[in-house]
């Protein structure tokens, strides 16, 4: 499978939609669950996650409700969202190809507080719908995008290096040095991301 992977709010839905585009076969549904709703202002196109998106393994295939088994000779050319902790837990029988994207912290941290703030308005107006009192609705906790961005900067005074080693994408030769990326793959940088 082709593999796309990175945080929340990193790019991987628009991954998901230019392999849509390139008319790859793409496992998730645009708007899962109530998506189309809530959320669907954080990305008009579509998210494409599914159940794999916590990684291909044992717990996830084959599919605990249905019992449908994806083999990996009839999926090398799907794509899949799978976040960052399920491509770590995936079988490698079912990795061809990974796409890894980040966003810079700048970017990110604003971005969920808005993805964050959709989710708390949508689950008020259900309240309100409902005839609910809208204090029963909790409120989604996160880290303030200023917070973010200020020990973000704080970090690049006392550290020039803080940056570079945590922040920003490391060179394919600089990963290789430091151990990080084994030595058979050959990423190819592509804007955010990197192709393996």
């Amino acid at each position: 499978m082709i593999l796309v992977t990175g945080t929340k709010r990193s790019g991987t839905s628009m991954w998901m939609q230019i392999l849509k585009a390139a008319e790859l076969p793409v496992l998730g549904n645009a708007f899962p669950k109530n998506w189309g709703r809530s959320i669907r202002a954080a990305n008009q196109e579509g998210f494409y996650e599914s159940e794999l998106c916590s990684g291909i393994y044992y717990a996830t295939n084959p599919n605990p409700k249905t019992g449908l088994y994806l083999a990996p000779e009839a999926t090398r050319r799907a794509a899949v969202k799978v976040f960052v902790p399920g491509l770590v837990r995936s079988d490698l029988a079912f990795i061809d190809r990974v796409i890894a994207t980040m966003r810079s912290v700048r970017e990110y941290g604003p971005s969920i507080a808005r993805l964050y703030r959709m989710e708390h308005e949508h689950k008020l107006s259900v309240a309100r719908e409902q005839g609910e009192d809208e204090s029963s609705v909790p409120v989604i906790e996160h880290v303030p995008a200023e917070l973010i961005v200020r020990l973000d900067m704080g970090l690049h005074a006392a550290d020039p290096n803080y940056g570079s080693a945590y922040f920003k994408r490391p060179s394919p030769q600089a990963a290789l040095a430091r151990g990080r990326l084994a030595p058979t793959l050959r990423p190819r940088p592509c804007g955010p991301s990197y192709l393996w």
